[in-house]
């Protein structure tokens, strides 16, 4: 059996692509789902990943927003940035937020 949470997400929305280093998604309709199949996780993740104790899966519609930013410092050095929301039209105040800040370098011969 499986020892992870696993999550989907599915989005209609626009996107918006200002240069080639940033664009932006805006997910206007975003179905997520949340499937914890393993009941020992409960033991070490109380909240259950936000699934009832008593259901495996749960779903939510949402509004969600990612911006990305891809960029290279130098010749042998990049900057990745990510931004990710996920709003619940039912209950706008638990808004859930993702950030993503990776540098990535490469070594020369």
């Amino acid at each position: 059996m499986s020892q992870f949470a696993t999550g989907y997400s599915e989005s209609f929305g626009l996107g918006y692509e200002l240069t080639g280093d940033f664009n932006l998604q805006l997910g206007l309709l975003t179905i997520q789902q949340t499937i914890v199949t393993d009941p020992t996780l409960q033991g070490y993740v109380p909240q259950n990943y936000g699934v009832p104790l008593d259901q495996t899966s749960q779903t939510e519609i949402t509004f969600q927003l990612v911006a990305n930013y891809a960029h290279a410092i130098a010749s042998n050095i990049n900057l990745n940035f990510r931004y990710q929301l996920f709003a619940d039209y039912q209950d706008l105040v638990a808004t859930d937020h993702r950030l993503d800040l990776i540098i990535t370098g490469k070594i020369n011969n």
